[in-house]
């Protein structure tokens, strides 16, 4: 899992894509990508790696799940808008 991590984040950085960018996309806390590549001490998540690795190949998922997330943080719930909206982002 490490390498497909290691791998997955070298390709977003390559794309100017930063480690704290993708924390923040994916609720991680701020720290936590670099210190899982670089101390070697913690085994990332099947979850996590996959993620990655799913963002390394396609960027522009950061941006869908941005969109998402303001969508679900409104401060009025809207089911309907969020349902809608997932039935037109595929």
């Amino acid at each position: 899992m490490r390498e497909l991590v290691t791998v997955s984040l070298a390709r977003l950085s390559e794309l100017s894509i930063s480690k704290a960018s993708v924390e923040r996309v994916l609720g991680l806390s701020q720290g936590y990508l670099s210190h899982l590549t670089t101390t070697g001490d913690k085994t990332p998540s099947e979850a996590l790696a996959s993620d990655l690795a799913l963002l390394a190949q396609d960027p522009q998922r950061i941006r869908t799940i941005e969109t998402l997330w303001k969508k679900l943080s409104g401060s009025k719930p809207d089911p309907a808008g969020v349902l809608g909206w997932l039935s037109t982002a595929a």
